[in-house]
């Protein structure tokens, strides 16, 4: 984490409409992956799109991410 951020609080995601996870599936990975890390703790909002023409709709985006 750059510019001596001791922490991550808050992570934003998007899930496109064919990224074939739910946000509750979303949600586990991200607290096993995060835990002993930075973001164990942070704050996670989770985006969906029901648009399966959406350029992007197979992806998972990080739209955001807070530090302090």
């Amino acid at each position: 984490v750059d510019n001596n951020a001791e922490r991550v609080t808050r992570v934003r995601v998007w899930l496109g409409a064919l990224s074939h996870i739910t946000p509750e599936h979303f949600r586990e990975h991200f607290e096993d992956g995060t835990r002993g890390t930075v973001a164990e703790g942070a704050e996670l909002e989770v985006e969906t799109s029901d648009d399966e023409t959406h350029p992007e709709a197979q992806q998972i985006l990080l739209r955001s991410l807070d530090v302090a």
